[in-house]
């Protein structure tokens, strides 16, 4: 295949976890039978992974697989003391998984500190 759609996740463990990180992205792309590739930066924990589209999925199995492999990925990466992104911030997409790292009172007043400087509420 010369070119692949990919979902690309961000997370981040402590060091000391990053064995046991790889270890679960081994386990979860399998159970998903998801190709996928895990770069990083080895010195703060910070892993990028890129989950491939390959193979015969239909649209529906590969949005039900993304979503749920993702959704273990960033379990997993809380539960072992990291946190959802390293660098590259949190979009629209993965916005429904805050809740794992942050409590209701801590993004109810991020949206009410928003809202001093994003009256519009046109920044992301």
């Amino acid at each position: 295949m010369a070119h692949a759609f990919f979902k690309d996740v961000d997370v981040v463990v402590p060091r000391s976890k990053i064995h046991e990180m790889y270890e679960v992205l081994a386990g979860i792309a399998a159970q998903y039978s998801l190709k996928y590739t895990a770069l990083g930066h080895i010195g703060n924990g910070n892993f990028h992974i890129n989950i491939f589209q390959e193979g015969d999925y239909s649209e529906e199995h590969w949005e039900t697989n993304i979503h749920r492999s993702v959704a273990e990925i960033f379990s997993k990466a809380v539960e072992l003391g990291g946190t959802l992104s390293g660098e590259h911030g949190i979009g629209k997409a993965h916005l429904p998984f805050l809740p794992l790292v942050f409590s209701e009172y801590q993004l109810q007043l991020m949206n009410r500190i928003k809202t001093v400087f994003d009256k519009n509420n046109i920044l992301n």
